[in-house]
């Protein structure tokens, strides 16, 4: 997703941003509900979207759409950290290993990188595991 807080774009692919964890507060292009992920729905509310899968394959990149409790749109957060999608439990949130650029202008630097589902893989830990933090 590109753009910035309230003016987001919800019709670009999700990226991940180390930007925004120097403000100290989670913005409302990057807070997801945190009681629906635990029903396998990652929701934006502010933009009334959920992430889903561009496509089954095991490269898929990740978009946003009106949640519709569609399949490509259910996931499975582990206790270890990994998110999974329900079609293919073998196949993981993943960051990528490039980053996309670097944003500049601002203390700290910060990076971009896309995310996609790929195999799980413990050589990717790191770039497959994830977790949650409060909205303030």
């Amino acid at each position: 997703m590109t753009g910035y807080k309230t003016s987001a774009d919800v019709n670009k692919a999700l990226q991940t941003h180390s930007c925004y964890s120097y403000q100290g507060s989670i913005s409302v292009d990057q807070g997801f509900d945190v009681y629906k992920i635990s029903n396998g729905e990652f929701n934006l509310p502010f933009f009334n979207v959920c992430m889903g899968v561009e496509s089954a394959d095991s490269s898929s990149g990740l978009i946003l759409s009106g949640c519709d409790k569609n399949p490509k749109q259910q996931f499975v957060f582990e206790d270890d950290g990994k998110i999974k999608q329900v079609n293919d439990l073998s196949l993981c949130l993943t960051t990528s290993a490039d980053y996309g650029w670097y944003g500049g202008g601002y203390k700290p630097i910060y990076i971009v990188r896309d995310l996609f589902m790929s195999a799980c893989n413990p050589a990717f830990s790191e770039r497959q595991s994830w977790g949650l933090r409060s909205a303030n």
